[in-house]
């Protein structure tokens, strides 16, 4: 009897003992096991990969510099690559000599004299380097002049024109000051101080810079008689009509200038050439080259 009680007792062990997972087996772990633990390594190095950087380049074709010409800047405004970002450029400015030789003529009556003016003019020019097909520009300058020969004399002029330039056309405008005295044979203009003021049209024709003017001026100190035979505002007025070629640093013109005075029409043929020295301009070329050279930069 008691080994028919073992017997039964062992038969019903049995599958409790079945139910036990072998070794090796993939049994659930227990509940109060620990879960498995992740890389949190991997994980920060995933948050802190840097974004692609996107580099910007300039663009392959030749945008035109504010340098190829202070006075018309390029004449493609609004279609340049970062037009909006050339927004922030700042006004430029470079200064300039330019050396005259001036040959005076006055005939009155049939009488031709003659005189030979040397002098030089000195100024600084600014402009706007925004590539707008609207900008500005302008020039300071002062004239000095000696005149020897049939016609005798001397000339201070000092002048300020500024204007907007809209495509290939410019247009300047400002006051002039003017203190000169000029003999030809016993005609005589005598020593005055002149004030009035100066417009001048302009074009820019691919390198090539022809200009029409009109100025006009009052004698403030000094007494002149009004202009004779030519159209006058004022106590006298100066037509002229030039061109300059743009050649580097140096910009060679010729200039005609017919001027009613009191002493009848006085003629000036003017040969120049102005000397203009290099500048460092952050114009929208050099602007969309130096996007690659900054971000390359460590």
């Amino acid at each position: 009897m008691l080994h028919g009680t073992a017997i039964v007792a062992l038969f019903l062990g049995a599958p409790t003992l079945a139910l036990g997972a072998p070794d090796g087996g993939d049994a659930d772990p227990p509940p109060d096991a620990d879960p498995p633990v992740e890389d949190e390594d991997e994980d920060e190095d995933e948050e802190d990969e840097p974004p692609p950087l996107i580099r910007l380049r300039p663009p392959a074709e030749h945008v035109p510099s504010a340098l190829d010409d202070p006075d018309t800047l390029s004449r493609d405004r609004g279609s340049l690559p970062g037009a909006e970002d050339a927004e922030a450029l700042p006004m430029r400015s470079t200064g300039f000599v330019r050396p005259r030789l001036a040959g005076f003529i006055h005939s009155p009556e049939g009488a031709l004299r003659a005189g030979v003016g040397l002098g030089a003019t000195v100024g600084q020019r600014w402009w706007s380097p925004q590539p707008r097909r609207v900008s500005w520009s302008g020039e300071n300058t002062l004239v000095a002049e000696g005149v020897v020969g049939g016609i005798g004399g001397w000339r201070f002029q000092g002048r300020a024109a500024a204007g907007p330039w809209i495509g290939r056309f410019g247009l300047r405008f400002g006051p002039l000051v003017e203190v000169s005295r000029l003999k030809a044979g016993d005609d005589l203009l005598p020593t005055s101080l002149l004030a009035g003021g100066e417009v001048t049209v302009s074009a820019d024709l691919w390198g090539v810079y022809p200009w029409f003017g009109i100025g006009t001026v009052w004698d403030v100190l000094g007494k002149r008689e009004s202009a004779i035979e030519l159209p006058t505002i004022g106590t006298e007025t100066e037509w002229q009509l030039g061109v300059a070629v743009q050649a580097g640093w140096l910009q060679p013109r010729v200039e005609i200038r017919t001027r009613g005075t009191g002493i009848g029409p006085l003629t000036t043929g003017v040969v120049g050439v102005q000397i203009r020295p290099p500048v460092k301009s952050r114009d929208v070329r050099s602007w969309a080259e130096g996007l690659e050279s900054e971000e390359d930069a460590p």
